[in-house]
């Protein structure tokens, strides 16, 4: 294996580690084709039940029953966009970003003592780290 591959292998193990470490306690689990459908909501700018199904990789028949699902629980809206009203948009309610966070964020409270009990250095390091890996994921991802 490459060294890279090696690297990668590692920060992989690591994300998942700490994520493990990390996590909250959600009150109300989502299924992971909801919680994946949470997160493309989150992540992508005028989101449609279509970009879902893509995302997921499955039919847009079931794209629109999970987002059905998430909508009747509260945590997602659906606006028809004002220029074309056969477009429907998603976004996040504030309930649905409270979810998102407990199903897939980290324990804030917990990651803060973490990165209070680190040196000043240490945790710009911390801090550097993750912003350029994020830039360089972001830089490569498919639109």
């Amino acid at each position: 294996m490459d060294p890279e591959a090696v690297a990668a292998q590692r920060l992989s193990d690591a994300f998942a580690a700490i994520a493990y470490h990390g996590r909250t306690s959600p009150a109300a689990p989502l299924s992971p084709p909801a919680l994946r459908a949470l997160h493309r909501v989150a992540m992508a700018e005028n989101a449609t039940v279509g970009d879902i199904a893509a995302y997921l990789g499955c039919a847009q028949s079931t794209a629109s029953e999970v987002v059905g699902r998430l909508a009747a629980r509260g945590l997602v809206r659906r606006t028809r966009r004002p220029d074309d009203e056969r477009v429907v948009e998603l976004s996040l309610t504030d309930a649905g970003d409270i979810a998102l966070g407990e199903q897939a964020g980290l324990d804030v409270s917990r990651l803060a003592g973490c990165l209070a009990a680190m040196a000043p250095e240490e945790r710009h390091q911390v801090e550097r780290g993750f912003a350029v890996l994020l830039g360089h994921l972001e830089a490569t991802e498919d639109p």
